[in-house]
């Protein structure tokens, strides 16, 4: 199977599922907000791997540049149900996401 390819039709390829640590042959399996708390400070709650870091990214307008959310990046996972939070206190609507690396 091709690496840009997903056995699904699931818009993700198996490399980003990989990336993940999810199951390429299962569409149910990707990295998703399982909870948000959007009262100060804004904190974004997911499933985690122990093989995977962490970072919190947030931008003012989805669809331009995300910026990283201080002291959020970069934060290895649990294994487990696991949060990022920003703790600044912005005077704008923010935008976040989480991004997962392979360390």
């Amino acid at each position: 199977m091709p690496i840009g390819d997903h056995p699904n039709g699931v818009p993700f390829t198996v490399l980003q599922a990989w990336v993940a640590d999810a199951n390429p042959t299962n569409a149910a399996s990707f990295l998703q907000a399982t909870a948000i708390s959007n009262l100060p400070p804004a904190t974004v709650y997911f499933q985690s791997s122990s093989n995977r870091m962490y970072s919190l990214v947030w931008s003012a307008n989805p669809q331009t540049n995300w910026a990283p959310v201080a002291g959020q990046s970069s934060v290895p996972g649990t294994g487990g149900l696991m949060s990022l939070t920003d703790t600044s206190t912005p005077g704008q609507q923010r935008f976040y996401r989480v991004s997962v690396a392979v360390p």
